[in-house]
């Protein structure tokens, strides 16, 4: 009679497992998935080890039997509690949602879903500094018409410990040529303080670095005689930094590093690879400037990096009116569309700089990186990807080119 219990209780359970996996391999979500497989799968499980349980019927089977079940009844539920969070602030779709959304509110979500996200497969950043659903537009915002590039009005600089120097020079330079008005942003990313382990001590050595950034930042001022608004901010960068209308600011920042000013890592668990200034272009409207090395006073070379984006001569336009650079000449790299060529060769042309159309053949492949790597300023309207500021060791601008050291300007959208 027992060992028919035993076995019986072990079909049983097996016939749970088999339930779990189905639901694993046909549900549409991972809750729906996760249920199956923390449910269906804890009682099928522990069913089986009942049933060996009975089977075997010694003091020593009983005792081990008995805690594996009080292991899975203790750890499964709350590894699904677990994944189930993560798979809603990752903004997983809630395809099997059929009423209202309690945690609407409560818990932070991501607008886009992971493979939103995912750039040419690759990892998705780290979700706390990811542009939250308070950061990105709304889908009404998404769909609308691109709105033009307006004439530049102000200069927005992004302040990051040990980066002032370089972004500052080229931010002063810009709103001293086009005679509008300069702020700096000292800003606190607040989702990284969230992230600590000891919060009050998070915020303390991230405050310290910012006003060291802030100091710098005076020491530089003084050298040139600048004068210059500096605002102050804790919160979420991508927020704080946006901009108004498309082209009427222009958000100058370092080519690396991120509001948390260099500060270690506060979470023994968290894997520290803040890339929030690639996000930027997706996320703001308008066009974002990486400070490079210095330009040269009197001539620049521009290189156009074309992958036949239709906001790109916009941009470029912009760009040559904005005066961002004393340009001098305009190397054209990439689409071999003779339209897109004739159309570049108009902007140039308008506004007194040399037009040259680099060779887009694969043999000449070396030729286009060496015209890349010598120019002063990049323009582009897609950022390298993946979105990592530094690919196998290497700076994201050597995606751009090898050894290219200049400056970036990046806009993603139209506006």
């Amino acid at each position: 009679m027992t060992a028919i219990l035993a076995l019986i209780l072990k079909f049983v359970g097996v016939g749970f497992l088999i339930v779990a996996a189905v639901g694993v391999m046909r549900f549409a979500d991972p809750f729906q998935r996760m249920h199956a497989a923390t449910k269906a799968g804890t009682l099928g499980a522990g069913l089986v080890v009942l049933g060996t349980l009975v089977g075997q019927g010694s003091s020593d089977v009983a005792l081990m039997g008995s805690l594996t079940i009080l292991f899975l009844l203790l750890t499964v539920p709350v590894a699904g509690h677990l994944l189930g969070r993560a798979a809603y602030i990752s903004g997983t779709p809630l395809v099997g949602l059929t009423s209202g959304d309690a945690l609407d509110g409560i818990l932070t979500r991501e607008a886009l879903p992971p493979r939103a996200r995912l750039a040419d497969g690759d990892a998705v950043p780290m979700p706390a500094l990811a542009p939250t659903a308070e950061d990105v537009a709304s889908p009404e915002e998404q769909t609308a018409e691109p709105r033009p590039l307006e004439r530049l009005a102000d200069v927005r600089l992004a302040l990051i410990l040990s980066q002032e120097e370089r972004a500052f020079a080229r931010a002063h330079a810009i709103a001293c040529r086009n005679e509008v008005p300069l702020t700096a942003h000292a800003i606190v990313d607040s989702r990284t303080i969230e992230l600590a382990e000891d919060k009050p001590d998070a915020r303390a050595r991230i405050r310290k670095a910012c006003a060291a950034s802030m100091a710098a930042l005076q020491e530089h001022m003084e050298k040139c005689g600048a004068g210059l608004t500096v605002r102050y901010d804790e919160g979420v960068p991508e927020a704080v930094l946006r901009h108004g209308a498309p082209g009427r600011t222009l958000l100058v920042v370092p080519q690396d590093g991120w509001f948390h000013h260099g500060v270690e890592p506060f979470h023994s668990d968290l894997s520290w690879a803040p890339d929030g200034l690639l996000r930027l272009p997706a996320v703001h409207e308008g066009p974002i400037l990486y400070a490079g090395h210095p330009v040269e006073e009197d001539a620049a070379r521009v290189v156009l990096q074309d992958g036949g984006e239709e906001h790109l001569p916009e941009l470029v336009d912009w760009a040559l009116q904005s005066r961002l650079w004393p340009t001098e000449e305009i190397w054209h790299v990439g689409s071999p569309d003779p339209a897109r060529a004739e159309i570049f060769e108009q902007i140039a042309n308008r506004h007194g700089a040399r037009y040259t159309k680099a060779p887009s053949d694969p043999k000449n492949a070396n030729t286009r990186a060496a015209m890349v790597r010598v120019a002063d300023a990049a323009i582009i309207g897609t950022m390298p990807r993946p979105l990592r500021a530094r690919w196998y060791g290497m700076p994201w601008t050597e995606r751009i080119a090898p050894g290219f050291r200049g400056d970036v300007l990046a806009m993603e959208t139209a506006g």
